[in-house]
């Protein structure tokens, strides 16, 4: 079930471990075959990456999930 990685991404983010965190949501996005939660989770990988001191990558992931996924689920 991908969305389970979306919720593991989510409670890893909560918690700090943003290098996990980001690793959750990248399987959610290769697994999931839905508009739904794209969107942010490409905007939370991308909020890991900034608050691991990797703002290259960031900009990069808030700029795709402008273009990717649903506003609305």
């Amino acid at each position: 079930l991908p969305y389970l990685h979306y919720l593991k991404g989510e409670l890893l983010l909560y918690g700090g471990d943003y290098v996990s965190a980001a690793e959750s949501f990248q399987r959610f996005l290769l697994t999931y075959k839905g508009q739904n939660y794209v969107k942010d989770a490409l905007y939370k990988s991308g909020m890991c990456k900034y608050l691991n001191g990797d703002s290259k990558e960031a900009e990069r992931l808030f700029a795709k999930a402008r273009s990717s996924g649903r506003e609305s689920t």
